[in-house]
């Protein structure tokens, strides 16, 4: 397994995280699924089996108890005509059982013995109240009426049994229902441990292969760097970090060779330097013998001639290769400044990006926390220049109350996340900071490297985007409140009067003439048109707070639905684009849309050949459709007022409106990033256009800058 790990590519660890992730996401909710799945069948046992089951049992008492109070009305008033009632529902609850036995065929036995024992019952009770009515006074009336006592005992014992039978049948079933819950959830939050620490272990495995191994790395180059050139690196992988190691060995190998080469070639200039010294001191001696008995060997003057000149050749000759050894030096000294000219080029390098990075970096010595160096924006934006910086150590910045938070961290910097601290500047001003620190070697000694962010106006965004957020939640508790308040407070009193007024007509209605019949009329009208407006609030107050899922709409089928179910008059044609798109939107928000528009070009058409087209056309990410009729138009001075809420153009008693309509529909639009508008003359019809995204859309923005601007408040 350690192996594998380290031979998975480092792009494919980073891929292979969140697909871990993934997995364990989709088994903790294929097991919720299965739980809901079981306590959905579980309840619909109980619903379909037991319930009915008890419903019968009840039955089956009302009707022994119906029987009882006819018998003694059919004996007190000595008419038999109750007892006729009384057949007619003994039959037909026989009846009922007889379906009950084969829709439940388990209970067949018992409603069997049921059915028997209620058939006898109802035929001594029959039998024996037409003897009572008919004044019979005999033994067999008091045997006959005492086998009906038992028989109606038996018969009620019978029917508490099974009623107390279906009870613990449906408490064992929610006992049973319970005990699953607990089994599930503890199995769900044991997978869902399991799957937290298997992601943890394995992110680690990850983490650490891919960390290690450059560690090892930056170490080695440490070495390098001070000239330890015999260190040795594990090939133990094929990643990435694997090919690295294998060209930094290459790269120390090849430096070692051509060291080895130099100090080669210093060893045979050092020694042709030893042996030039040697013959110069050779030399130096010849010549003081030379010179001693210059006057004794007279005679040797042509030999030492001849040596002489055999001797200026050898001079020459050690001349020769001592110039070729100082040009392979002279070599080598320039191959070494060329090094040291690349090396301050980078230093510069180095200096222009430290300087050039817009946030404050400081160098601190490890052991004593002094700062050794920083780049300019410390002294802009602190207000210390380096000579003063260096006399303080990097506790002297945060206030006292974080000075014991940052001593008790300082030992994990490199392990610890960014840091969010409290910095001061040389004038006093304090300002967050988030810090980021590495250890670093900086001239031969280690030291921290730390960068500091001012994330002050980052801080100041996040109060204020909190700030947003409980504003917004409490303006949609107010809306909630606001629904409540319409649906429940307001419809009750609607629904009394309404109540109230159709009684007038029934109980009252030949005493009040026709004016009172109008005003009784006319107060009914003006409550259904109240109970309207309610809900044309509620459906507004819902856009945006209560949302369906997305999905693909065919608006052929959908405009064919609307338009069928509108039932436009004979004399109305409605003309629909054969070809309209498939769109992303919530099913019932979009139809809501065309309904309207449709809905309004019937209500207001005032030809006698009405004509309402629908089209549509694509501009850019939008589809653009336009609901177009021949009816009376709209004065370019109430295009805006017609979108107001509650707002009319005509009178109520003329026609019936509420005024949420097209509010509604603009609202529905906006939520989805959509335009609507419309082009009318007045006596030229009326064309109403909005757009649609083609694609799918981030559900809310639309709405989100609706409650910016207020339109939540509008509407409260």
């Amino acid at each position: 397994m350690k192996r594998l790990i380290k031979d998975i590519q480092i792009r494919h660890k980073i891929i292979l995280m969140p697909i871990v992730a993934c997995v364990t996401l989709l088994a903790i909710l294929s097991m919720i699924i299965l739980f809901n799945l079981q306590n959905a069948a579980l309840t619909k046992k109980i619903q379909t089996h037991y319930y009915p089951l008890q419903e019968l049992s009840h039955d089956l008492e009302k009707m022994l108890a119906n029987i009882q109070r006819g018998m003694q009305d059919a004996v007190a008033t000595s008419d038999s005509s109750a007892l006729l009632q009384i057949s007619e529902q003994s039959y037909a609850l026989l009846a009922s059982l007889e379906n009950k036995m084969q829709v439940f065929p388990q209970e067949a036995q018992t409603f069997s013995e049921l059915k028997k024992d209620f058939e006898n019952y109802f035929r001594l009770a029959r039998e024996t109240t037409m003897r009572m009515i008919s004044e019979e006074t005999s033994e067999s009336l008091v045997v006959d009426l005492t086998k009906m006592t038992a028989q109606y005992n038996r018969i009620n014992r019978q029917l508490r049994t099974h009623t107390e039978r279906y009870a613990a049948e449906i408490r064992h079933a929610f006992k049973m229902d319970r005990n699953n819950l607990d089994n599930s959830l503890s199995l769900i939050i044991s997978m869902m441990i399991s799957g937290v620490l298997a992601m943890g272990w394995i992110s680690y495995k990850l983490t650490h292969s891919i960390t290690s191994p450059l560690k090892e790395v930056v170490s080695v180059a440490h070495r390098v760097a001070k000239g330890d050139f015999d260190v040795q690196i594990a090939l133990d992988s094929m990643d990435e970090i694997g090919q690295l190691k294998k060209a930094f060995l290459s790269m120390i190998t090849r430096i070692t060779h051509l060291i080895q080469e130099k100090d080669e070639a210093y060893d045979e200039i050092f020694k042709s330097r030893e042996l030039h010294q040697k013959n110069v001191i050779e030399l130096t001696q010849l010549n003081k013998t030379l010179s001693q008995e210059i006057s004794e060997r007279k005679k040797a003057e042509t030999e030492l001639n001849e040596y002489k000149y055999h001797l200026e050749e050898l001079v020459d000759e050690r001349t020769i290769e001592l110039q070729s050894m100082n040009a392979m030096l002279q070599k080598e000294i320039n191959s070494r400044k060329e090094i040291e000219k690349a090396l301050r080029l980078n230093e510069r390098k180095y200096f222009m990006l430290f300087n050039q990075i817009p946030d404050p970096i400081f160098i601190s010595d490890k052991e004593t926390k002094h700062f050794l160096d920083c780049n300019k924006m410390v002294h802009k934006i602190y207000g210390y220049s380096i000579d003063e910086l260096r006399t303080k150590t990097s506790f002297d910045l945060y206030p006292a109350k974080e000075k014991q938070s940052v001593l008790e961290n300082v030992g994990h910097k490199r392990n610890s996340p960014n840091q969010t601290f409290t910095h001061i500047t040389k004038s006093g001003r304090r300002f967050d900071v988030e810090v980021i620190v590495d250890e670093i070697e900086y001239q031969g000694r280690p030291a921290y490297l730390s960068i500091a962010r001012d994330i002050s106006e980052r801080m100041l965004a996040e109060a204020k985007k909190n700030e947003l957020l409980l504003e917004l939640q409490s303006v949609n508790q107010e809306l909630k409140e606001f629904a409540y308040v319409v649906s429940h407070d307001l419809k009750a009193p609607l629904r009394a009067i309404g109540s109230l007024s159709e009684w007038l007509l029934v109980d009252y209605g030949n005493e009040l003439d026709e004016e009172g019949k109008e005003l009784v009329n006319l107060l009914d009208s003006r409550v259904k048109r109240m109970h309207k407006l309610i809900e044309g609030i509620l459906q507004y107050s819902r856009v945006g707070r209560v949302r369906e899922e997305v999905v693909e709409v065919d608006l052929n089928d959908s405009l064919a639905d609307i338009i069928d179910s509108l039932s436009p008059p004979e004399n109305i044609i409605i003309t629909v684009d054969p070809d309209l798109p498939v769109v992303y939107f919530e099913k019932t928000r979009i139809e809501q849309v065309f309904q309207n528009l449709l809905s309004n070009a019937i209500k207001y058409m005032d030809k006698d050949e009405g004509k309402i087209t629908v089209t549509k056309a694509e501009d850019d990410d939008f589809y653009q459709f336009c609901v177009t009729d021949n009816g009376p138009g709209i004065d370019a001075r109430h295009h805006e007022k017609i979108f107001q809420i509650f707002q009319t153009l005509n009178p109520r008693d003329e026609f019936e409106s509420t005024g949420v309509g097209l509010t509604l529909i603009k609202k529905i639009i906006k939520m989805y990033n959509g335009q609507i508008w419309l082009e009318s003359e007045p006596g030229e019809g009326t064309s109403f256009y909005f757009t649609v995204p083609m694609g799918k859309i981030s559900l809310g923005k639309g709405l989100l800058q609706e409650l910016e601007t207020g339109a939540v408040h509008e509407v409260s």
